[in-house]
């Protein structure tokens, strides 16, 4: 489990401007900071949803919500999934696919199954900083976490 922020992603990038890269790549298009083209495939339903302005003060209880609205959805395979990015002592980034046992708004941290004695579990023992992705493609919503991770007490770890 881990302590820290998270930050959200949802229909749109919140604070980013539309990059020279996508006018390059999508010439006769105008990219400039008062408008975002969103390019998806036909067969996508239209996006509207806008993250709350401003952002909560406890961002892990919206992310909560959203993993309990991804499992009510049921539109895709183990929504409790998330990428798990962690680095060796050296920098050597290594990124993983876990299951989420939970997210914890209060304190606020994220429980999350792993082998201790795995190459991921040795890079936790050694760095132990991570980052995470939980995406749920099918209801354009992704989450990024990231901070210091602490072994869970034993009682939990073998639930």
């Amino acid at each position: 489990m881990w302590r820290n922020s998270a930050s959200f992603l949802s229909g749109r990038e919140r604070g980013r401007k539309p990059g020279r890269r996508a006018a390059r790549h999508h010439p006769g298009k105008r990219a400039d900071a008062r408008s975002r083209t969103l390019y998806h495939h036909p067969s996508l339903t239209e996006h509207t949803e806008l993250l709350p302005d401003p952002l909560p003060a406890d961002p892990l209880a919206l992310a909560a919500r959203w993993l309990e609205d991804a499992w009510a959805a049921g539109r895709q395979p183990n929504p409790n999934a998330m990428v798990l990015a962690t680095a060796s002592p050296d920098g050597r980034p290594s990124a993983r696919v876990v299951l989420a046992k939970g997210l914890v708004p209060q304190p606020g941290y994220v429980v999350f199954y792993t082998n201790y004695l795995s190459a991921k579990g040795r890079e936790l023992r050694r760095n132990p900083r991570a980052a995470a992705v939980l995406h749920w493609d099918a209801l354009h919503r992704q989450v990024r976490i990231e901070g210091a991770v602490v072994e869970g007490p034993s009682e939990e770890s073998d639930a």
